[in-house]
């Protein structure tokens, strides 16, 4: 987790403008068709890993390029949707050899549960809609979360005087 959380640090401010372009022609939108929208832009990238280097290509490069592996296309995802205050989540999977997101936006599907929320899956490697996960993969036991960005605010409790 150290590692994704590492280069989300070094890589979301470099995405800024893509995050604020997408931000723009997606205003007015419910944060759902958001989500789905920036899915569906991940998921028309050229499947590539960089399996001489890191075996990450990193997601300056698969945004731009539009090109990269499970967990390069769950990243750029992540940046741009955390970047319009949509709270997201890393699946990955060491036992499916598998990254996924989940998205914390309402709407029907199957949600991931991770640090007390639920999330929306998003699967960035196939053609299917949110909330979508090969049944294969389903076993949530077998995922871990990794929380990218700040995490979301914890609800304040009040005290009646």
């Amino acid at each position: 987790g150290r590692f994704y959380r590492m280069v989300y640090r070094e890589s979301a401010a470099r995405l800024d403008g893509l995050a604020d372009a997408f931000a723009r022609s997606l205003a007015g939108r419910d944060p759902t068709e958001r989500a789905r929208r920036v899915l569906a832009w991940v998921q028309g990238f050229t499947f590539e890993r960089d399996i001489a280097g890191l075996d990450f290509v990193p997601p300056l490069s698969a945004a731009f390029e539009g090109r990269g592996d499970c967990d390069a296309r769950a990243m750029v995802m992540a940046i741009i949707l955390e970047r319009m205050g949509i709270d997201c989540v890393l699946m990955l999977s060491r036992e499916y050899s598998h990254a996924m997101l989940g998205v914390a936006v309402p709407g029907g599907g199957v949600r991931f549960p991770w640090g007390g929320r639920e999330y929306l899956v998003a699967e960035t490697t196939a053609g299917v809609g949110l909330g979508m996960i090969d049944a294969s993969q389903a076993d949530f036991s077998k995922w871990l979360g990794v929380e990218l960005g700040e995490p979301p605010p914890e609800p304040q409790l009040r005290h009646r005087p």
